[in-house]
């Protein structure tokens, strides 16, 4: 209704701005409006210069739309759908977005105007002037359509320049962490396996020991209560006291203790000692924020190991 009615006043402006007979003007007059002045004062202001200039304006603003093809989707979900069907979601810029958007499904663009934009667009293109995608103000479209007013055009409702500003910072942010990510699954991936070709090369035919699990090694931390831990028979420095130095080389004395084996198939809490370490058992923490050698979920500090048995490197355990 609406659209009828506006369409039905632009008739009407046109046939007063035609005509520029007194008698004519006061024929046209429509029946709902009573006064002539009233009128007269309607056609006066419809033929005056200051409202010619201005129809002249909009009318030039008209001619110059660009609509899309988006319907309702807009712009957003339209950008996720060529994401999915893209074999690279990189290759889904602004520039393509807004291609897709101004085109019809035969991929031709919706009106002259739009033609003419596009080919603009690719001479700038073939140019090979390289623009950032995240250089808001120099980028293709806003050097073809002009500078963007407040919103960035071709991503959507409601983005600004500042909000396009923060969604790029993210998206680096984000792309770090995921390199980084990465890159630590590669370093524990290899750390797996070198872990488990040292337990299968070190051949001492024990069962346990060649089918000792990465989890276990790394977390290789004894719980049992003083008393229930079976002792080497075999080792001199059994029950001797001893100080344990910080893992990280520091020299700082973290724990005393006492010496119970240095033989690597003695078990620690059922996981096999392994060379060049020593089961000990914590006796009084002299560091109590010190870390573990070999940490797990029950114990991470030297504190949590009193009164239990631990693994400890050889060159960082000291007798009495």
């Amino acid at each position: 209704m609406g659209r009828l009615w506006r369409a039905g006043k632009s008739r009407m402006v046109k046939k007063i701005q035609s005509t520029s007979n007194y008698e004519e003007l006061s024929k046209m007059k429509p029946s709902n409006i009573q006064s002539t002045q009233d009128w007269m004062d309607f056609v006066k202001e419809k033929k005056i210069a200051r409202f010619k200039a201005e129809s002249a304006k909009f009318k030039s603003m008209k001619k110059r739309q660009l609509p899309h093809t988006c319907s309702r989707k807009g712009y957003a979900r339209l950008a996720e759908d060529m994401k999915k069907n893209s074999m690279d979601s990189s290759s889904v810029t602004r520039v393509a977005l807004w291609t897709k958007a101004h085109r019809k499904k035969d991929g031709t663009p919706i009106n002259s105007e739009v033609a003419e934009t596009l080919e603009r667009i690719n001479e700038i293109e073939n140019e090979g002037i390289n623009i950032s995608s995240k250089d808001v103000a120099n980028y293709v479209i806003s050097k073809v359509l002009g500078p963007d007013r407040g919103h960035i055009r071709a991503f959507g409702f409601g983005v600004t320049t500042s909000n396009f500003s923060l969604l790029s910072q993210k998206d680096d942010h984000y792309a770090k962490l995921e390199e980084k990510c990465e890159k630590m699954e590669v370093e524990m991936t290899q750390m797996r396996y070198l872990i488990s070709h040292l337990l299968k090369s070190q051949g001492n035919g024990s069962d346990q020991l060649s089918n000792a699990t990465n989890d276990q090694v790394v977390n290789n931390v004894a719980t049992n209560p003083i008393g229930t831990s079976p002792l080497s028979i075999n080792n001199n420095n059994t029950l001797r006291k001893c100080t344990l130095l910080d893992c990280g080389g520091t020299g700082e004395v973290v724990a005393e203790g006492r010496w119970s084996s240095n033989d690597p198939n003695v078990t620690v809490h059922h996981v096999p000692l392994g060379p060049h370490a020593v089961k000990v058992w914590v006796d009084l923490p002299k560091k109590s924020d010190a870390f573990l050698w070999r940490p797990n979920s029950e114990m991470t500090y030297t504190e949590d190991a009193v009164g239990s048995t631990v693994a400890w490197p050889l060159d960082k355990v000291i007798l009495s």
